[in-house]
């Protein structure tokens, strides 16, 4: 065995052995109904939306809270397609190291605040020529995960080291 052969074949091991198991962002994606519960035109129908946040992102929030920006939102509402650039602000919320408790939300038209103590999550709406109102808020997460960037740059490393020695072998025989 020469010393480019040697050489190539401790790379690899090395970099199989010293590579760490491929780090993770916590993508959450979720749903949500929306059921108005207040009398007006709107009482009693329910609207529905998506959205998602890293679950890895949170940091300190409103009221002791903990938030991780919203990553993306779509709900259609009463006529109106809302997407995460037509809100003011958006966060998925939770209690300082607890569960997820609902968005703290801002659109034009209405607002979305998540549950704290025995109140449970809660969606604000005013619509001009419609009225004002509120609904409750049921949530459905969905976790996934998403490889961090550098987890591909590993991979490829892998791959690269893989295949010169491969090559390298080849030449050989």
């Amino acid at each position: 065995m020469n010393i480019k052969t040697s050489l190539n074949a401790l790379a690899l091991t090395a970099g199989l052995l010293l590579a760490p198991v491929a780090a993770q962002a916590a993508l959450i994606n979720g749903s949500f109904d929306v059921t108005i519960d207040s009398a007006g035109p709107l009482q009693g129908q329910t609207f529905s939306g998506t959205f998602s946040f890293d679950d890895a992102a949170f940091g300190p929030g409103f009221g002791g809270d903990e938030a991780s920006p919203l990553l993306s939102f779509s709900f259609f509402f009463a006529g109106l397609d809302v997407g995460l650039a037509d809100l003011a602000y958006g966060d998925a919320v939770r209690p300082v190291g607890g569960d997820f408790s609902g968005l703290d939300a801002l659109g034009a038209v209405f607002s979305f605040a998540p549950a704290n103590g025995p109140i449970g999550a809660s969606f604000l709406f005013d619509i001009p020529g419609v009225g004002a109102g509120s609904g409750g808020v049921s949530f459905v997460l969905e976790p996934g995960t998403v490889p961090e960037p550098g987890s591909f740059g590993l991979l490829a490393l892998g791959l690269a080291a893989c295949a010169g020695l491969g090559a390298t072998r080849r030449r050989r025989h």
